[in-house]
């Protein structure tokens, strides 16, 4: 099966028609770990010779991101995205190298539906970004509270999470 054709069975899956530039905006988020600006997918696609214009890369993120093919992001004031795996997960998002894990709803699940009844919610358990660090800049992190010959000791303040202000 070729790629096309898989992405095609994706789009029509999700109720969507497999049109050309749905299909090359899929192909430029396929297997990135780390969300993406419009303006990064834009110049992605114009480095490898589509002429799309960035309206158009708009519109088919908003359209993919409707259908749930892509989940979007927040990332410094600006909105990011990802394609995520089809069917229900949650999201573990670093707030520092921007790194996402999906994990199934089935390994959250009860998690969710314990927040909710101790606190009288009802959480959208398809719909969770749990945000924080990952391993790697964790072990980072703390590797900066370590004398260095070559450097200071003080972690540099684009290392720190930023805080949630929502």
């Amino acid at each position: 099966m070729r790629q096309e054709d898989g992405a095609d069975d994706e789009l029509r899956a999700a109720g969507l028609a497999p049109t050309g530039q749905r299909r090359i905006v899929l192909a430029a988020l396929a297997g990135r770990q780390r969300p993406v600006s419009a303006l990064e997918i834009h110049a992605h696609l114009r480095t490898r010779g589509h002429a799309v214009g960035l309206t158009t890369v708009y519109r088919t993120l908003h359209a993919l991101t409707d259908a749930g093919l892509v989940h979007s992001f927040a990332r410094d004031g600006e909105t990011t995205y990802r394609h995520c795996r089809y069917g229900p997960h949650q999201h573990l998002v670093c707030e520092v190298c921007g790194l996402v894990i999906e994990r199934p709803v089935r390994d959250t699940a009860s998690w969710v539906e314990q927040i909710g009844a101790e606190d009288d919610f009802v959480p959208n358990p398809q719909h969770t970004d749990l945000l924080g660090m990952c391993g790697a800049c964790h072990r980072a992190e703390s590797c900066h509270h370590l004398p260095s010959p070559k450097a200071s000791a003080q972690p540099t303040a684009s290392r720190r999470p930023k805080e949630n202000t929502t």
